[in-house]
C-alpha cells in the first residue's frame, strides 16, 4: 500500500505516522498507524480482532485490549465518534471495518480501476499530458510525491518557487499539469497546500515585445470560488500587465487579500511558467527584459500568495546560473532533476491508462511476450524514446481490435516505436504532395 492515501478528509502518511488536514497535523504511534494502514487496505471489509492482532502485534501474546486502546486512539485522532462513527466502525462480536472513502493520489498506482476511462484513447499522442488525462497518467508516482512534497518545503520557507530540469521529451509538462496541479487543486489540496486556481504560460509561444503581457493573459484566467469569479476583474492583458510592472506590490497584496478567508489550508493561486530556456536564450528578448520577468516571478513567489512552477531544458543550466534568484533556492531543494523512466515506471504507462480504458495486449507467440512488454523493451533502450512511445500507443490504440486488443501486427507494420515516427512523417509528405 502507498505511503500517502486518502481516508475521508486526511491525508495519511504512513511513513512518517502523521495524519493532515490542511494546517492541522495529527502524530500517531506506529502501531496506530499500523492498524490504520491495515483497516485501509480493505476498504469496507470487515476484519475481525484476531485478524488485526495477529498483523499488527506478531509474534505476541497480549489479548486485544491493545487493539481497543489503538482503536480509541485512532478514533480521537480522526475526530470520529465511536456511537456515530464516521471513519471506523466498530461491529459487534466480529471486528471492525472503514466508512470514509479512501482513496490514493492521483498518478499514483492505486488509484487506477478498470475501464474507468471513457474519453477516447488514454494515450496523448505526441502532445503534451495536461489535467484532462490525470487519471490515466502513470509512471511518475514518485517524481509527483516528491514534487510535491518539494513544493510544501518551498512554501514554509517562504518563498514558493520550484523548477524542474530536464531533458526535452523527458514529460516535464506532463509531470506538471497531469501529474502535480491535479492534486494541489483537489479540495484540501496536498501536504497541506490547496491550488485554488491555475494557469500556465508557454514562452515558446511569447512573441516579441509581448512578454508582460502575454503573463498578464495567463493571470486573467485564474478564477476564485465556486462562481470562478475573475481574480483580475476589469482589467486587459495590456492593464495588467502594466501593474505587474509598475505595482507589483498591489498586484501581490490584491491575491493575498483574496485568500485570507481560510486559515484551515495553505491556498495559492499557481502559475506554471514552461520552457523557460526560451526566455533564457531567444533573441526576441533583450537582457533587460529578461531580468525584470524573473525578478517579478520572484516577487511573485516570494508574495505568500502565489505558487509559481517553472520547466527548463537541463542543457540549458549554464545560463539559469546567470540570474541568482532562480539559483536561490536549489540548496533548500527547489531544483528537481527529471530523469528518464526506468523499466518498472515505463510498464505503468503502457499497462495502467490500458487497463483503466478496458485495453488488452496482443502477445508475441515466438516468444510469448505481451506486446506491452516489447514495447517497453523497446523504449528502455533509448532514454530519448518518450514521445516516440506515447505517439506508437496512439497508433495502436487507434487501430486497435474489435475487441479493444492492441494488435502485435499494427506494432510490426509501422516498424515498432521509431518506425511510427518515421511513418507518420511520411504520411504527412505524401499529403502535402497530393495537395
Amino acid at each position: 500500500m502507498s505511503d500517502t492515501f486518502f481516508f475521508g478528509d486526511w491525508q495519511v502518511e504512513a511513513a512518517a505516522n502523521t495524519l493532515r488536514k490542511g494546517k492541522q497535523v495529527q502524530q500517531l504511534e506506529p502501531k496506530a498507524m499500523d492498524v490504520l494502514v491495515l483497516l485501509c487496505s480493505k476498504p469496507g471489509e470487515v476484519l475481525s480482532s484476531d485478524d488485526i492482532v495477529r498483523q499488527c502485534w506478531p509474534d505476541t501474546d497480549t489479548g486485544d485490549n491493545p487493539l481497543h486502546k489503538t482503536i480509541t486512539q485512532l478514533r480521537k485522532a480522526l475526530g470520529d465518534n465511536a456511537t456515530h462513527p464516521t471513519f471506523i466502525e466498530t461491529i459487534r462480536k466480529r471486528g471492525y471495518r472503514t466508512l470514509a472513502e479512501v482513496r490514493f493520489p492521483l498518478g499514483q498506482q492505486q488509484s487506477v480501476s478498470q475501464q474507468s476511462w471513457q474519453q477516447g484513447s488514454p494515450f496523448p499522442g505526441l502532445q503534451a499530458y495536461d489535467a484532462r488525462f490525470a487519471s490515466v497518467f502513470f509512471g511518475r508516482g514518485a517524481q509527483i510525491d516528491t514534487l510535491l512534497s518539494r513544493i510544501a518545503q518551498q512554501i514554509k520557507f517562504g518563498r514558493d518557487f520550484c523548477l524542474l530540469l530536464g531533458p526535452s521529451g523527458s514529460g516535464k509538462s506532463s509531470l506538471i499539469n497531469a501529474g502535480v496541479m491535479p492534486n494541489l487543486l483537489q479540495a484540501g489540496g496536498f501536504n497541506g497546500v490547496e491550488v485554488v486556481s491555475y494557469s500556465s504560460l508557454d514562452l515558446a509561444d511569447v512573441s516579441q515585445d509581448q512578454l508582460f503581457s502575454s503573463l498578464a493573459s495567463a493571470l486573467l484566467d485564474w478564477e476564485l470560488g465556486p462562481e470562478q469569479t475573475p481574480v483580475f476583474a476589469g482589467d486587459s492583458a495590456a492593464s495588467l500587465a502594466e501593474k505587474l510592472q509598475q505595482q507589483t506590490d498591489a498586484v501581490c497584496q490584491h491575491c493575498k487579500t483574496l485568500l485570507a478567508n481560510n486559515r484551515q489550508h495553505t491556498r495559492r493561486f499557481a502559475l506554471f511558467v514552461d520552457r523557460l530556456e526560451v526566455l533564457l536564450s531567444s533573441p526576441l528578448f533583450s537582457e533587460q527584459q529578461r531580468t525584470d520577468f524573473v525578478a517579478l516571478l520572484e516577487q511573485l513567489a516570494s508574495s505568500g500568495a502565489v505558487l509559481i512552477i517553472s520547466a527548463c531544458r537541463n542543457e540549458f543550466y549554464p545560463d539559469l546560473v546567470a540570474y541568482p534568484s532562480l539559483m536561490a533556492g536549489k540548496a533548500k531543494g527547489a531544483h528537481f532533476d527529471l530523469a528518464a523512466p526506468g523499466r518498472a515506471d515505463l510498464l505503468q504507462m503502457i499497462r495502467l491508462p490500458a487497463l483503466a480504458a478496458g485495453l488488452s495486449f496482443d502477445t508475441d507467440p515466438a516468444n510469448a511476450l505481451g506486446l506491452d512488454e516489447i514495447l517497453m523493451q523497446e523504449a528502455a533502450s533509448n532514454p530519448d524514446a518518450l514521445p516516440m512511445l506515447q505517439y506508437t500507443l496512439q497508433q495502436l490504440y487507434l487501430q486497435r481490435s474489435e475487441d479493444n486488443k492492441l494488435l502485435l501486427s499494427v506494432y510490426n507494420a509501422l516498424g515498432g516505436i521509431e518506425g511510427a515516427i518515421g511513418k507518420n512523417a511520411e504520411q504527412a509528405i505524401n499529403r502535402l504532395r497530393k495537395a
